[in-house]
C-alpha cells in the first residue's frame, strides 16, 4: 500500500494514478495518539491500521494524482538524517572539485551521515525556497 499526504494535511492511499482520501482514518489515529508521542503517530500505528486505511480508501471516490499538492511523506519527523555521497555519480562529482575531502573510492560507509534541518523537507509538489542575495 502507498500513502502520500496531500493539500492541507490530507492523507492518501495511492494505487496507480489515483488517491483515495483517508484523512479520516488519519483523524481517529492522531486523537487517540500519547502526547508525548515522538514523530509521526500514522507511521507508529501502521502496522495496527492498514486494513482500515484500505477499507477507507474502498469507499472514497478517487482523486486524480495530478489534482493534488503532494506534502512531505511523514508530518512530524523528529530528525532528518542524510548522505554526503549517496549515489556513485556524485561521489565521482564531488571527487573531481580540487580541495574536496570526498574521495571517489570512498563510499557512504567512510563517508558517514549528517543532520540536516526539519524545515528543509519539502513535498514533491513544492518549490525548492531560494534565500535572495545568496549564491
Amino acid at each position: 500500500m502507498k500513502l502520500c499526504r496531500f493539500n492541507e494535511d490530507r492523507l492518501g492511499v495511492v494505487v496507480g494514478d489515483v488517491v483515495y482520501d483517508v484523512t479520516p482514518v488519519q483523524d481517529a489515529i492522531r486523537r487517540s495518539a500519547r502526547y508525548d508521542l515522538m514523530g509521526d503517530a500514522l507511521i507508529a500505528a501502521l502496522p495496527h491500521t492498514a486494513e482500515a486505511l484500505q477499507k477507507a480508501a474502498q469507499a472514497t471516490p478517487g482523486i486524480n494524482l495530478s489534482q493534488v499538492k503532494l506534502l512531505p511523506p511523514v508530518a512530524r519527523f523528529s530528525k532528518v538524517m542524510a548522505a554526503p555521497t549517496n549515489y556513485h555519480d556524485h561521489i565521482a562529482e564531488m571527487a573531481s572539485r580540487p580541495g574536496n575531502a570526498i574521495e571517489a573510492h570512498r563510499g557512504i560507509q567512510a563517508a558517514g551521515i549528517f543532520l540536516k534541518a526539519n524545515s528543509s523537507i519539502i513535498g514533491a509538489s513544492e518549490a525548492i525556497p531560494l534565500l535572495s542575495g545568496r549564491s
